[in-house]
């Protein structure tokens, strides 16, 4: 491996708080590569060479009423261009042949890759699509007039990850790689991980009146947290909550409000970036998903904070989301809550007793040394260097 071969991981994210976009630059640094990055924000990681940051979209396209005639009047190509294509710097575009492998993260960027064609191909040799999330059919969303053209519009785009210029595909969890290969006639996609570095830590001790729960993250009330609110005041006196939120206060206020009135029970925490939360919450018990399956993304969710507690050493609490079932049973360090209402999940953590957490704690010392972003590195560079067919 020399550092001739450049690789260029493209984003329309903030780089520098996107776990998997660092591991990804991580990974590929370690393995000799020159790495650039396009997203948003500053530079993610020293160890990229240039950064690309994106533009700001035109002025003139963002009135709720120019939004809405692009949606509803302009063809999607254009419409793209418009909208996401200019938010790329143009000395990239111009530059963006000499690339050896492009990694592309979700779709935002692929109508762009894929209009370059055999071209394209031909001139980056690899071209990777790592789908962090699921792109498609999505019941249950919102029907108005608006939404329907957005979802038309994301249709659209998503359609160009079938492409012949992709030499390689992964996603996050099997649930998730199914549904791509039913709905879209691919190949499965090669399963990556959202797992963090391997941490030397021991758990923490438990005890018996005072058990620690935690849950960090964003604070969508779509993802359990509005239950977990419902749940809290059904839970025996020894359980507090731990909160370590990400977003602005306007995003965390939802949040609060349920919470008022339980103040003497939950803490907040300043968040921490993400190479350090595993040691942050190490000093608590069991991190708490349960995220109702609502939509397909939680319904196979394998999310950054579950595998952050293994390495935090921590017991988890889980709905019957059947990707982390297989993982946390097969491990022994996580209690499945059978039922996705306020009850269900109170009596869940009512039931747990002192040793069985400190089990569950204990469990995760061998879970850590397999589920870890050094083993999981080895799974993604083997997927890019999948020769071109």
């Amino acid at each position: 491996m020399t550092n001739a071969r450049r690789a260029l991981v493209v984003s329309l994210s903030p780089l520098a708080t996107d776990p998997r976009i660092l591991r990804e630059i991580e990974w590929l640094a370690s393995d000799g590569w020159t790495v650039d990055s396009l997203g948003i924000g500053s530079i993610p990681d020293p160890r990229v060479q240039r950064h690309f940051a994106t533009r700001t979209a035109p002025r003139w396209t963002r009135p709720r009423l120019v939004k809405g005639l692009l949606f509803s009047l302009v063809p999607y190509a254009l419409r793209y261009r418009i909208l996401t294509e200019s938010l790329i710097p143009r000395d990239l575009r111009a530059a963006s042949r000499r690339y050896d492998l492009i990694v592309a993260n979700d779709v935002d960027f692929v109508p762009w890759l894929v209009a370059g064609g055999r071209a394209l191909r031909a001139a980056h040799g690899r071209v990777h699509l790592d789908l962090h999330e699921w792109h498609g059919e999505q019941p249950g969303r919102p029907s108005g007039v608006i939404a329907r053209l957005v979802r038309n519009f994301d249709r659209w785009k998503a359609a160009s990850l079938t492409s012949e210029v992709f030499t390689s595909r992964s996603t996050v969890s099997p649930g998730l790689g199914e549904m791509y290969a039913r709905q879209y006639g691919i190949q499965p996609p090669t399963i990556v991980r959202s797992l963090p570095g391997y941490e030397d830590l021991v758990p923490s001790p438990v005890d018996a009146d005072s058990i620690d729960l935690v849950y960090h993250g964003i604070p969508d009330l779509s993802r359990g947290l509005g239950l977990f609110a419902e749940a809290l005041p059904l839970l025996e006196p020894r359980f507090h909550l731990h909160l370590m939120l990400m977003g602005s206060a306007a995003d965390q206020a939802p949040l609060r409000a349920l919470l008022t009135s339980h103040a003497d029970r939950v803490s907040f925490h300043d968040p921490v970036p993400v190479t350090e939360i595993a040691r942050r919450i190490n000093e608590w018990d069991v991190e708490v998903m349960f995220f109702p399956p609502i939509r397909p993304n939680l319904v196979f969710t394998l999310p950054n904070k579950f595998f952050e507690a293994v390495q935090g050493r921590l017991g988890v609490v889980i709905g019957e989301s059947p990707d982390m079932v297989r993982l946390a049973q097969a491990g022994g360090f996580g209690k499945v809550i059978e039922g996705w209402t306020a009850v269900d999940l109170a009596e869940g953590l009512n039931s747990l007793t002192r040793d069985d957490i400190a089990a569950m704690k204990e469990s995760t010392r061998n879970a850590a040394r397999d589920l870890n972003a050094e083993n999981e590195g080895r799974v993604f560079l083997a997927t890019i260097e999948t020769p071109v067919s």
